[in-house]
């Protein structure tokens, strides 16, 4: 898929599952989908799936039924909204209402648990260089391109009430931000949501002037009432330092957005379908027995036999620093930074989402096993585990310290720390204060062997399988790795072997364990909190890394991807 489509391409699973279908060419509405979705099988879904070790990246469309009848026709089901969503201007209505809800829900992603979504921001800031991984897995890119869809399928009003909405957004909106700082230009934005709500009169004498100044008809009204609450919506999302430019931007990206014709979207949506749907760039998988996927290949193979027999096309993306470069914008001499901190005002707690590189499943070497295995020291749930320790103290909820042989990452972290100083120095004194024991090689070793896996579903391992195949993960690296990691007990002195290498470990996700941590190769150093719990760590960072050391803030403004 071409960049230029990834706005569209962001939000196609809800263009393909969410929209209502054509069936036998009869258009079937949403809820008419729906129950009989409910009636005919057990699911159907689509949505992205991707490794960020491997970059694999790919739309996922699955299907289930309890039975064979129910198994047929969640294929069918499957074939309906790969080759038939109903994409059609007459079901605009249902398009355009479909992407509202799920903006919504994107939107408030950040007031959900902080453990259902702060490892999504970590993974795109360490992903920045790659868009294609960012608009199909990290929701505030994705927020973006949906509040940009929105914009793009409404439509574009003609004559007079064309020109009062640009002179509306372009002239005055535009311009707010120029001379008010946020809370002024809060106050204005619920000022005119509730005037353009209910066309009550505005109480200040200047936004009186202002208003006889661009007068607005019923249709135009509308949409500068959508524009001011999605303005409204998005001031938490920028920071002060940009906060006029922004402005203007989202406001020229409104009018841009709106001359779009709405046929020219769902002509894109069709366009990335057809780019995808070949048959050298489709992969299945089936978690069922024997018998009945023979009973159902021929259907299967049915449905693949309609993808496109042709080379599909590939596109080289543009790698940059995406996040890095938007920082830029606030710090223009900003070489790279070593420790950020996304701003989430409506929290009080702080969550450390630290990784560096270690040993993946498809390693074997004996050094790298060992990093590995040293890194379970004080992983897991044990007594002596930081977990335990950390989680006693009070000074984190779901933390530790983990190596992920499946990310090929070993990381820290610590969620709703009521101090992220206070964790990071409790977490570093006890590593730094450890007892010798040699027992805790054997523990190393059984940790490295815990999978998350274990407990799943049948059908989520099955397909978690299908994904590892995918990455070339195959049965005979998995078992040379497990091998390699089971040798090591036989390493003469492995608990002093673990043990010399353990600081050396966990130092590269722990600042002021060892040395400095500025120059950790592959190093990054996450946290997520509100202004004052940033404030408290970068004094932290200051007294174990130097004092010229800086925790840079990111907004969500910072990961749209802009063109």
């Amino acid at each position: 898929v071409p960049q230029s489509d990834y706005v569209y391409l962001a939000a196609l699973p809800t263009f393909m599952t969410s929209v209502g279908a054509i069936r036998d060419g009869r258009r079937i509405t949403y809820d008419q989908m729906q129950e009989q979705l409910r009636r005919e099988i057990l699911d159907l879904s689509a949505s992205f799936d991707f490794s960020r070790r491997t970059e694999r990246t790919e739309l996922v469309v699955r299907g289930s039924g309890s039975d064979l009848d129910e198994s047929r026709k969640a294929l069918d089901w499957m074939e309906t909204v790969l080759f038939s969503p109903d994409l059609s201007e007459a079901n605009l209505p249902r398009i355009r209402d479909a992407i509202d809800a799920a903006l919504g829900g994107l939107r408030n992603r950040m007031r959900g648990s902080e453990e259902s979504w702060v490892n999504d921001p970590a993974a795109a800031y360490w992903k920045q260089d790659n868009p294609l991984l960012l608009t199909t897995s990290s929701f505030l890119t994705r927020t973006h391109a949906y509040h940009r869809l929105r914009w793009q399928l409404k439509q574009l009003p003609e004559g007079p009430a064309l020109d009062e909405l640009s002179s509306f957004v372009e002239g005055y909106l535009a311009y707010a931000a120029d001379r008010r700082n946020r809370e002024e230009l809060s106050d204005l934005l619920g000022a005119l949501g509730s005037h353009l709500e209910g066309g009550a009169t505005a109480d200040s004498t200047d936004l009186k002037a202002s208003l006889e100044k661009y007068p607005l008809t019923d249709e135009a009204r509308v949409l500068a009432r959508d524009a001011v609450e999605d303005l409204r919506l998005m001031l938490g999302g920028i920071p002060d330092e940009t906060l006029a430019s922004d402005w203007h931007y989202l406001c020229g990206q409104i009018m841009s957005d709106l001359a779009v014709p709405p046929a020219a979207v769902l002509g894109s949506v069709n366009g990335i379908l057809d780019r995808i749907r070949h048959q050298d760039n489709v992969r299945s998988f089936a978690i069922t027995n024997d018998e009945l996927l023979e009973e159902l290949r021929p259907r299967l193979e049915s449905m693949v036999g309609r993808f496109d027999s042709g080379v599909s096309e590939r596109v080289t993306l543009t790698r940059r620093p995406n996040v890095v470069n938007r920082l830029r914008e606030r710090f223009p001499d900003l070489e790279w930074p070593t420790f950020v901190g996304l701003v989430n005002p409506g929290s009080r707690t702080g969550v450390h989402i630290n990784s560096a590189p270690c040993a993946s499943l498809v390693d074997s070497d004996r050094d790298t096993l060992l990093n590995f295995v040293a890194g379970r020291i004080y992983g897991g749930g044990g007594a002596h585990s930081m977990f335990m320790k950390t989680w006693s103290a009070g000074l984190a909820y779901s933390n530790g310290l983990r190596a992920s042989e499946y990310a090929g990452r070993m990381s820290y972290y610590a969620e709703r720390c009521p101090d992220l100083s206070q964790t990071m120095q409790f977490v570093v004194n006890e590593l730094k204060n450890a007892p010798y024991d040699p027992s805790l090689a054997d523990y190393a070793i059984a940790q490295a062997f815990t999978t998350v896996r274990s407990g799943g579903r049948y059908e989520n391992r099955g397909e978690s399988m299908a994904s590892d195949l995918a990455d070339g993960v195959t049965p005979e690296k998995v078992r040379q790795f497990r091998q390699g990691v089971l040798e090591l007990r036989e390493v003469p002195n492995l608990y002093d072997e673990l043990h010399n290498r353990m600081v050396n470990s966990y130092a590269r996700v722990l600042p002021g364990l060892g040395g400095s941590v500025k120059n950790a190769e592959g190093a990054l150093f996450f946290v997520i909190g509100p202004e004052a719990q940033m404030e408290s760590y970068e004094e932290y960072l200051r007294s174990v890394e130097g004092a010229d050391t800086k925790l840079y803030r990111l907004y969500p403004r910072d990961f749209w991807l802009v063109e």
